[in-house]
């Protein structure tokens, strides 16, 4: 279902989109960030709702007047599934412009994000560019992960410009003639366990797109309370473990999904093994690092045996 909010008659050159579903505070900081960019590149915005109720509809109505005195095209779509790729992909049809940026409801934008974002696809003709993501925390967050997540949960990329094999979702921006290569650029079979951006990434990767990462461009993520406790990020790392083996195995086959486990099983034995020494050091980040490295490990195991974790929303 759409619902037309604001519409200047504009050519964008690129369609900035949010997916958002019972964020009602966090979508209108969202919004305002989007509305306040420093930029001489023309966007729209785009809006979809991953709700049927549609309880953040009377907040993102007000902004269509000040979208409009800015010239700035904001729409408001609904797609009544719950499942994060249809959301994404309803954002993709519906774009208007040759590239399309994504930013996550709970997140709010540096006020030259977007044109840092469109001066790095320039600069590279990218496909596909992956800006940094800042955390901030709420009241209350305990310390000893905000020290962990400053160090292994969020790390920035270092370099102007970067590639790199696979990107997420979030605050990252596409060649739309790159997504349109297949019907459902996220697969909705990963819409509600997480992993579409990963695949994404993957069939884009085997497809020849080139995909960058910066730190030249910011948007800042807001990290509640819900999240300042040690089981939130063991369980997001066994999902991810699952979900990332489900991809791999679709576009490379078992054996080739067996090699990668056996590639990543490498890589968290030596992460164990770094932890492990610097454990004197930095003695709870360490130790939480090494317990993230195993659970990571038994998710591979759990996803080789056929698991199944269900639940993303």
């Amino acid at each position: 279902m759409l619902e037309k909010v604001s519409s200047p008659e504009i050519t964008p050159e690129v369609t900035v989109a949010v997916c958002t579903r019972k964020r009602r505070e966090l979508i209108q900081k969202c919004l305002a960030s989007l509305l306040c960019q420093e930029t001489s590149v023309l966007y729209e915005i785009i809006v979809t709702e991953n709700d049927f109720e549609r309880e953040s509809w009377p907040i993102i109505e007000p902004f269509s007047a000040e979208a409009e005195k800015k010239g700035i095209s904001l729409r408001y779509f609904c797609e009544p599934r719950q499942n994060i790729a249809l959301a994404r992909n309803l954002c993709i049809r519906e774009s208007r412009a040759p590239f399309l940026l994504f930013i996550d409801d709970d997140e709010w934008a540096a006020t030259d994000w977007i044109e840092k974002m469109m001066e790095i696809q320039r600069r590279v003709d990218a496909d596909v560019v992956q800006g940094t993501c800042v955390p901030i925390f709420a009241d209350g967050f305990p310390e000893r992960l905000k020290k962990y997540c400053s160090m292994y949960r969020y790390e920035a990329c270092e370099e102007e410009i970067v590639r790199v094999p696979g990107v997420a979702t979030n605050t990252t921006l596409y060649r739309l003639s790159a997504l349109a290569e297949r019907e459902e650029p996220l697969n909705p079979k990963y819409g509600t366990s997480g992993g579409s951006d990963f695949e994404l990434s993957l069939y884009l990767d085997g497809r020849g797109k080139t995909q960058y990462k910066t730190c030249l461009a910011k948007v800042y993520e807001f990290q509640p309370i819900s999240r300042g406790r040690l089981r939130f990020f063991l369980e997001r790392d066994f999902r991810e473990a699952l979900n990332t083996f489900r991809a791999i195995r679709s576009h490379c086959g078992r054996v080739g999904a067996i090699r990668f486990v056996l590639f990543r099983l490498r890589g968290h034995f030596v992460t164990v093994l770094k932890a492990f020494v610097t454990l004197p050091i930095h003695p709870i980040g360490s130790f939480i690092h090494m317990l993230e490295s195993l659970t990571c490990t038994l998710g591979l195991f759990a996803a080789l045996l056929g698991f199944r974790k269900r639940g993303y929303f």
